[in-house]
């Protein structure tokens, strides 16, 4: 198999980012937008800040400061696609699309994980406990709200897909 090392670059990669990067800048953000970081965590979902939201800051901002691990992995998502639409087929290519199929992997292991616990125990801690409780939520809210999250994350997935499956398809015909 010729792909050996871009394919343990790629894995190499999406681990460094989901388990240390992705908390660092999320920490940063927080910092940036005036949160105080209380401690780190080091969760199976990775390095994750310990923050309280201060109550002076605006709704939207909260939740945004909530989901901000989400957004960081889509935001990361993105940028790969920007550099497999300015690469041509290479080891380079190959190994931004592993990372690709891992962080997408990765987003749909912790999406899902949080909202099945929230629709379990809708007063947790996880962060889609937090931003129900943040948006007040009650009852079947809880469940519409967790409908809504889900359509999201596989409209999103969705395209993901697709995108993927278009460089799969360059890297078979050349």
């Amino acid at each position: 198999m010729q792909n050996k090392k871009p394919l343990f670059i790629g894995i190499a990669l999406a681990l460094i980012f989901i388990f240390f990067v992705n908390g660092i800048l999320q920490y940063l953000l927080l910092t940036l937008l005036g949160t105080e970081v209380q401690d780190f965590e080091l969760t199976v979902f990775g390095l994750k800040p310990v923050f309280q939201l201060d109550t002076t800051i605006n709704i939207y901002i909260k939740s945004f400061l909530l989901l901000s691990p989400v957004a960081l992995t889509v935001l990361f998502m993105e940028g790969l696609f920007f550099l497999l639409r300015k690469s041509f087929p290479s080891s380079l290519r190959f190994t931004a699309i592993v990372v690709q199929v891992l962080l997408s992997g990765h987003l749909i292991v912790s999406v899902f994980y949080g909202l099945i616990e929230l629709v379990l125990v809708p007063t947790n801690n996880s962060i889609w406990g937090k931003l129900v409780e943040l948006w007040g939520l009650e009852g079947s809210e809880i469940y519409v709200a967790v409908f809504f999250f889900l359509v999201v994350l596989l409209g999103y997935l969705q395209i993901t897909q697709k995108r993927l499956l278009q460089y799969l398809s360059e890297n078979k015909s050349k």
